[in-house]
């Protein structure tokens, strides 16, 4: 599983898992996103379908039968969340060959920690704000310190990365995501989910 994770709220998570896992439906990979934020999902949403599907995998459903083929995104199954699933039971019953992203939470606490507990690896999702970056320092570090070793880090809403990003973070690959109507669809995003992919294993 490959946990997408960062220091603040907007700065693009749901993008990001969204857009790796339409790379990896181009790949014929087949990819799951789970909505792990269980205070404020809406991973369903983006995505067109229901939110029911994490509650029906802590129950004991398998993913698969759990996920929901998300029609705006062809090739990708979207587990939906409502609000205070138990999200540990939830993540304790995945079991599939299928590649699995995980759609965290923001911040540094327990809610934040657990898709990474699940992961065996991490995308940090950053803005270029001062606090913004200083958060995804806390973000590194966090996913470094639970064993979810760094796929890379997307600084989203960016032409390319400053120097001074990249001296805070010190962290490859960076890549940046443009502000563009459609980060999903977008060659340069393209190019960065590539990027992200190709540093995790299970891609």
């Amino acid at each position: 599983m490959l946990a997408v994770t960062g220091g603040k709220g907007g700065t693009g998570k749901t993008t990001t898992a969204l857009g790796l896992a339409v790379t990896l439906a181009e790949r014929r990979r087949d990819p799951i996103v789970i909505d792990a934020d269980v205070d404020m999902p809406n991973l369903h949403i983006r995505a067109g379908t229901d939110d029911s599907g994490l509650a029906a995998l802590a129950a004991g459903t398998p993913i698969e039968a759990a996920a929901t083929p998300a029609e705006r995104y062809p090739g990708v199954s979207i587990v939906g969340a409502t609000p205070g699933t138990d999200l540990e039971r939830a993540l304790r019953q995945v079991r599939t060959e299928r590649p699995v992203i995980l759609d965290g939470a923001a911040g540094a606490d327990e809610r934040a920690v657990t898709p990474l507990r699940h992961a065996d690896a991490a995308v940090v999702v950053a803005r270029q704000t001062p606090a913004a970056v200083t958060d995804s320092v806390k973000s590194v570090r966090m996913s470094r310190a639970v064993d979810a070793p760094l796929a890379g880090v997307i600084l989203s809403r960016a032409a390319a990365v400053p120097a001074s990003v990249e001296t805070a973070l010190g962290v490859e690959p960076l890549v940046p995501v443009p502000s563009v109507s459609d980060p999903i669809a977008h060659d340069q995003a393209r190019v960065a989910y590539d990027r992200i992919l190709d540093e995790w294993a299970n891609a």
